[in-house]
């Protein structure tokens, strides 16, 4: 649960750095904080993670609702 709590807060910050008409895919920032954090050797270097939005930017799904708004909704 705090993986994921942690990871929409990730999500929202990412969100200001993207261009018009770009998302953020969740299920790309996953991936990208599971290696991340798999591969320290302290977790006092969980904040080092540096993510390019270009690495993190949400394929075109139609006629799909992303997981970010799905849970976004469900929260509010």
């Amino acid at each position: 649960m705090i993986y994921k709590v942690l990871t929409l807060v990730v999500v929202n910050l990412l969100r200001s750095t993207m261009r018009q008409g770009e998302q953020v895919s969740v299920e790309k920032v996953f991936d990208l904080m599971g290696e991340h954090l798999s591969g320290l050797s302290d977790l006092r270097d969980w904040n080092t993670l540096k993510m390019d939005r270009r690495h993190v930017r949400m394929d075109p799904h139609k006629g799909r609702t992303s997981l970010a708004t799905t849970w976004t909704q469900l929260i509010s």
